[in-house]
C-alpha cells in the first residue's frame, strides 16, 4: 500500500466525533460530517465526469478538504489555480472539466459546497474503504506558480511527495506544536498553506481554524497558545502587542521577512517567527529564525545543496520526483558548511546597465537604509537605449513628512544625493514611485507586473 492510501485509510479510521476544525464560533467540524460530505460530492463528480481534471477553489478550507478528498479517493485531478478570479478560471477552462467551489464561481461544470450530506457516518465509511481497495494510483495535483511577472506556469506535484515533507515538518517540530491548533493568514490553494495550514495538522490530528486572519487586529483573539501560519505580507503590518496571550509557534513563507519585521513579530506575537525558504516547485528547502541581521538558512533533514559554478543553489531533495534531481535553482547562495547557506538573491535580480552588472537586492539595501524609507523595490527597465533603474518606495513617517513639505521632485533630489555616497549615478534610481505599502498577495508574493505598470 503507498504512502497516499495508508494516509487515506488512516484518516478513515479516526473517531466519529473527533475534531478537524473549528470556527470563530467555536463550532467544531469532524469526521462524521467530513465523509458523508466526500461521498456526496464523489457521487455528483461520477454523475458529471469520470476522474475528471477539477478546479478547486474554496474560502472554507474545510469545502477543500472534502473537495481534496472526494477528487484524491476517485482518482481525478485536482487542479489548484493561482488566481481564483472568474477571469483566471476562464483562462484555465482547457485544463479542467468541472469547478469545485463554494464561491460565486462558474468554469462549465460546476458543484457548490458545502454538500448536504445524507449518508450516515458508517455507511460512508464502508463504501469509501471498498473505493479505496480498488483505487488506482491518482493523478499529481496540478499547481501552478504565483504569475507575478507572466502567465501561470503549471506545476504537476504529487501527493505523495507532499505527504513525505508533512511527516519530515512533524518529526522537526511536531513536539513543540503538540496539539496546538493551527490559524492561518494564507490560503491551502497554494503549496505553503497545503502544507502547513491544512495537510499537516489534518495528519497529526490538530484542529485547524476553517477560515483565514485576514487583518492583524484579528490578532488579538487568535493567540492563546496557538500556531499561526503566516506571511511577510501580514507579519510586516504588526503593531506591538497584538496578541496578549501569544502564538507558541509563528511560520512565514511567501517572500524575505525584514530582520525589522521579524523583531516586531517577536513583540507582538509573542515568538520569533520560523522563516521557511521553498518554492511550489520544490516544497522546503531551509528554514531559520532571523535574530540577527543576514543569518543563514539550515537545510532541511534529507536534503543536500550545493554551489553550483554561477553561485547558483543545486538542490538534491526527496520531495521531488527522482527524475527531478539535482534541480539548478535560480536562488544564489553562499555556502557556510555542508548544513547551512546564505541566500544572495536571485540570477534574475542581476542585471547589466550602462555595460555594468548591478545587483537590485543592491539598490534595495542602500535605499531600505535610508531614514526617509522604509521598504524599497527596485526594477531594472530594459528598453535598449533607455535602460534605467527606478524604485518604489513605502515612505517612512520622516520620509511621509518630507514628501509633504518638500514635494515629489526635492524628495527625489534627496535621495539621489544620499545614494550616490554607495552606488555609481549610472544605477541611481532616475524616477520613484510612492505607495502605502508594496503590493502582496495573500501568500505573501510581490505582484511585480504591478509595479513596473506604475512606471
Amino acid at each position: 500500500m503507498n504512502i497516499v492510501s495508508r494516509w487515506l485509510m488512516g484518516l478513515l479510521s479516526r473517531p466519529a466525533e473527533q475534531a478537524i476544525a473549528t470556527d470563530a464560533e467555536g463550532g467544531q467540524f469532524c469526521y462524521d460530517e467530513l465523509w458523508p460530505q466526500v461521498v456526496q460530492l464523489i457521487q455528483q463528480q461520477r454523475q458529471t465526469v469520470t476522474a475528471g481534471r477539477w478546479l478547486v477553489s474554496c474560502d472554507d478550507s474545510v469545502n477543500f478538504l472534502v473537495a481534496l478528498l472526494a477528487v484524491t479517493i476517485d482518482t481525478g485531478t485536482l487542479v489548484l489555480p493561482v488566481n481564483a478570479s472568474q477571469g483566471g478560471i476562464d483562462e484555465l477552462k482547457p485544463e479542467i472539466d468541472g469547478v469545485i467551489t463554494d464561491q460565486a464561481l462558474r468554469g462549465g461544470v460546476t458543484l457548490q459546497l458545502p454538500m448536504l450530506a445524507g449518508g450516515s457516518y458508517s455507511t460512508s465509511v464502508a463504501w469509501l474503504r471498498s473505493l479505496l481497495a480498488e483505487r488506482v494510483e491518482a493523478p499529481p495535483l496540478r499547481l501552478f506558480t504565483s504569475g507575478s511577472t507572466g502567465k501561470p506556469k503549471p506545476i504537476d506535484k504529487p501527493l505523495a511527495l507532499l505527504l513525505y515533507e508533512v511527516e519530515d515538518l512533524e518529526l522537526l517540530w511536531g513536539g513543540l506544536l503538540a496539539d496546538r491548533a493551527v490559524v492561518s493568514t494564507v490560503s491551502a490553494q497554494h503549496v505553503y498553506g497545503l502544507l502547513f495550514r491544512l495537510l499537516w495538522p489534518l495528519t497529526a490530528g490538530r484542529v485547524f481554524h476553517r477560515h483565514n486572519v485576514n487583518y492583524p487586529e484579528q490578532l488579538q483573539t487568535c493567540g492563546n497558545g496557538h500556531v499561526l501560519v503566516s506571511s511577510p505580507a501580514l507579519l510586516s503590518r504588526l503593531q506591538g502587542g497584538v496578541s496578549e496571550q501569544g502564538f507558541t509557534c509563528v511560520f512565514s513563507s511567501g517572500g524575505p521577512l525584514a530582520k525589522g519585521a521579524s523583531d516586531q513579530a517577536l513583540v507582538a506575537l509573542g515568538t520569533r517567527p520560523v522563516e521557511v525558504f521553498g518554492s511550489s516547485e520544490t516544497g522546503g528547502i531551509a528554514w531559520r529564525q532571523s535574530d540577527v541581521e543576514g543569518k543563514p538558512w539550515r537545510c532541511f533533514a534529507g536534503l543536500t545543496v550545493a554551489r553550483a559554478e554561477d553561485g547558483r543553489l543545486l538542490l538534491n531533495s526527496p520531495y521531488l520526483a527522482e527524475e527531478d534531481n539535482p534541480r539548478l535553482l535560480d536562488d544564489l547562495i553562499e555556502l557556510v558548511d555542508d548544513r547551512h547557506f546564505k541566500h544572495c538573491g536571485r540570477s534574475d535580480s542581476v542585471v547589466k546597465i550602462a555595460e555594468k552588472r548591478v545587483s537590485l537586492l543592491d539598490i534595495n539595501h542602500r535605499l531600505n537604509a535610508l531614514e526617509q524609507v522604509e521598504q524599497a523595490y527596485s526594477i531594472a527597465l530594459l528598453e535598449g537605449e533607455r535602460d534605467e533603474v527606478v524604485a518604489v518606495l513605502v515612505l517612512s513617517q520622516q520620509g511621509r513628512e518630507q514628501l509633504a513639505k518638500a514635494g515629489k521632485n526635492l524628495l527625489a533630489r534627496a535621495l539621489r544625493a544620499a545614494l550616490r555616497e554607495h552606488l555609481e549615478p549610472a544605477i541611481i534610481p532616475r524616477r520613484f514611485r510612492y505607495l502605502a505599502s508594496l503590493p502582496y498577495n495573500s501568500q505573501g508574493k510581490l505582484s511585480k507586473q504591478f509595479l513596473i505598470d506604475l512606471f
